[in-house]
């Protein structure tokens, strides 16, 4: 029995910076996944800017370990799947490399020492 293509890498792509890395999956059936080095979630914006792109749709998002995470996409048309690894490249580079990511794991409630201010 053959080893089946679903796992097979397609493209790898890297931030400028070669800090964030995205591994895309070869397309099988229009659907394909991507791994992540990076946690999705603490890049709302990157998640938020692939949802919207128009010829897809973004079927998953997975944190596996709270520093690396995956996304599970369904192309819309077989023919986009240049456009998205272009534009993906963009996303990235808008979306992670240039933003601080936002802490993702609950810690409890900080007490707040703001100070109000009098207004007279």
């Amino acid at each position: 029995m053959s080893k089946s293509n679903v796992n097979q890498l397609f493209t790898t792509i890297k931030s400028k910076n070669e800090k964030f890395v995205i591994k895309v999956g070869k397309p099988t059936n229009l659907k394909f996944n991507i791994f992540l080095n990076f946690n999705p979630h603490a890049y709302p914006h990157f998640i938020d800017a692939i949802e919207n792109l128009s010829y897809l749709m973004l079927e998953r998002v997975s944190d596996y370990d709270g520093e690396s995470g995956g996304l599970a996409i369904k192309l819309e048309k077989k023919d986009v799947l240049s456009e998205f690894i272009e534009e993906i490249t963009e996303i990235l580079y808008r979306n992670v490399e240039n933003i601080e990511p936002i802490n993702t794991t609950h810690k409890g409630t900080k007490n707040n020492e703001n100070k109000e201010s009098n207004i007279n």
